[in-house]
């Protein structure tokens, strides 16, 4: 069974620091003032690329993902992007993801919080989508279309996002008033906006993500999307 649901803690570090560093802040956000935040899905990894189910497991970057965070990172500075932090969740594929964006625009403070993380897989975690079908069969389905709540002993939705949500509110209050640039994960990413009322067809890609806004109580995501060129698109142009 899914154990106790960990203590999630937010801190702030620079860019050239670990995930456990901290430094102070300097302006608190007014409590109830509406920010923007640029939501993005992480560069890819060698188990994106096989399909495998990656959850909590701690899977860096490949050389193609850091290529794209590259690519993003160019495009925004080029079209003049500009961020009071970026915030990721401790997972490596997202923190370093963020990281770059960070170098790229010049950023200083980067939140680190475990509360941005993707789901907790459970058994099908670390398993690959053939595997998935194999063990479990018509699951996949059953998940997709509703049926069935998640994986088995997976991380239940409802305390996903709770915990998301705490982890926006813990960097709303410290960071100055100003837009943030989010680097997450697909699932919770998905999970988060459904449940704000916001649908999201197919696959988010990585690197791609949506606009949200934070009134100090609630994210709201706008149907515009991301309105940025697709990641395919951008490495396109540089090949």
């Amino acid at each position: 069974m899914f154990g106790a649901t960990p203590l999630y803690r937010w801190q702030l570090a620079q860019t050239n620091q670990t995930p456990r560093s901290r430094i102070r802040t300097n302006r608190p956000a007014k409590l109830f003032s509406v920010r923007t935040i640029l939501m993005l899905r992480h560069g890819e990894t060698d188990w994106n690329a096989t399909h495998r189910w990656q959850g909590w497991t701690d899977v860096p970057l490949n050389e193609h993902g850091r290529q794209q965070a590259h690519i993003r990172a160019q495009q925004m500075q080029r079209d003049g992007f500009e961020f009071q932090a970026v915030a990721s969740s401790d997972l490596s594929r997202a923190h370093e993801t963020a990281a770059i964006i960070a170098e790229h625009l010049r950023i200083g403070h980067h939140i680190v919080d475990e509360g941005f993380r993707e789901r907790f897989g459970g058994d099908w975690q670390g398993k690959s989508r053939l595997e998935i079908e194999k063990g479990w069969p018509e699951a996949l389905e059953l998940w997709k279309s509703g049926r069935i709540p998640g994986p088995p002993n997976a991380e239940p939705l409802s305390v996903m996002i709770s915990r998301f949500r705490a982890a926006v509110a813990a960097m709303h209050a410290v960071v100055a008033p100003g837009p943030v640039c989010l680097v997450t994960h697909g699932g919770v990413h998905r999970a988060v906006a459904t449940d704000a009322g916001f649908s999201m067809s197919g696959v988010l890609n990585n690197l791609e993500g949506t606009w949200a806004h934070y009134d100090g109580n609630a994210l709201t995501f706008s149907a515009d999307g991301l309105s940025a060129p697709s990641i395919e698109s951008l490495e396109s142009a540089v090949e």
